[in-house]
């Protein structure tokens, strides 16, 4: 069932029913798997499947509490559904368990930047200039600081 929802290339509408009836299908060992979680909640998504992700996502949290993977998942869970707080909160555990994610680094300082916390945004700039100084994600949070800066000198 799995690689059957991995591999579908959803078109249309009876898709949808198919990925929903795949998904009945799945042992709940599979869905402890922050990996391969990741990769059906497209299709889930696509399926119209919003209530299953959020139950699946925070089971995965609640067994896997450390997993980086599930963290993320988390943290864009929240993300998509406009909680800039909790996804803050968890992408700020993120940094604990990954320090030296300048990737993550950079998502932290988008929220520090969207929530006009320019002391965080400072702080997140510095972290990812030390870790990846020639980094394309050091320039994007280099601009994030600027563009606050004009806006909250």
């Amino acid at each position: 069932a799995y690689r059957n929802i991995i591999a579908l290339q959803m078109q249309g509408s009876e898709d949808n029913d198919w990925v929903k009836l795949q998904f009945s299908k799945l042992t709940s060992l599979t869905l402890l798997e922050p990996s391969k979680v990741s990769r059906i909640l497209e299709n889930m998504y696509n399926a119209g499947m919003t209530a299953e992700i959020e139950t699946v996502i925070k089971k995965l949290y609640e067994v896997n509490s450390k997993d980086i993977a599930a963290n993320e998942l988390m943290a864009v869970y929240f993300r998509n559904i406009s909680n800039i707080e909790m996804e803050l909160q968890f992408r700020e555990d993120l940094r604990e368990l990954d320090p030296v994610n300048y990737q993550l680094e950079l998502s932290l300082a988008r929220n520090y930047s969207a929530k006009k916390d320019i002391i965080k945004l400072r702080e997140s700039v510095a972290r990812i200039k030390s870790i990846a100084p020639e980094s394309e994600e050091a320039k994007v949070a280099e601009q994030l600081l600027k563009d606050a800066s004009v806006v909250n000198p």
